[in-house]
């Protein structure tokens, strides 16, 4: 947070310092650290306590919590496994349509959709069932830092209200 104070550069501080913070988290194989998930209010207060009492400790309280918001949010990008799934690549521009569809459309995971949308892609049934998986596994993990993936923006999860998903019962 003292790296703007040091102005090294004439503009972009702000920015640099934010980058320069993310640099050691990465080297100890940590989870980066999303600005997004920082309390807005709670970072103006901290910065007022910094520059106003030279006191760290409340906007030392809003990294701590964003950050803890950004690791769980971002620890399941890094798998212990990487499993590459042949239905997955050879399927992915489908994959890609079914979870828009899901997002902007339906608002909701609907098999009985995606399966009737699989019938008319001529996507060989033997397939289906990992597909399905595969998706139902992209839309539960949706989140604002990987929507981008998808063509999707940050706002569109709004309308899912906390990503609902139909029950396996009845599908």
């Amino acid at each position: 947070m003292h790296i703007p104070y040091l102005q090294p550069f004439a503009d972009v501080n702000k920015r640099t310092s934010r980058i320069a913070c993310i640099i050691p988290l990465l080297k100890a194989e940590l989870a980066p650290m999303s600005f997004l998930a920082i309390d807005h209010d709670a970072y103006i207060n901290g910065l007022l306590g910094v520059y106003e009492l030279n006191d760290v400790s409340l906007l030392r309280e809003a990294y701590v919590n964003a950050y803890i918001a950004s690791a769980r949010r971002y620890r399941h990008l890094r798998p212990e496994v990487i499993e590459v799934s042949r239905v997955g690549l050879v399927h992915s521009d489908f994959i890609n349509s079914a979870i828009c569809r899901c997002v902007l459309k339906w608002k909701a995971f609907k098999k009985r959709r995606i399966r009737r949308m699989m019938d008319d892609a001529d996507i060989p049934p033997e397939d289906w069932d990992e597909l399905l998986d595969l998706l139902r596994h992209d839309f539960e993990g949706l989140h604002e830092g990987n929507v981008v993936i998808f063509a999707l923006k940050p706002e569109d999860l709004r309308g899912l209200k906390g990503l609902r998903v139909e029950p396996p019962c009845g599908e």
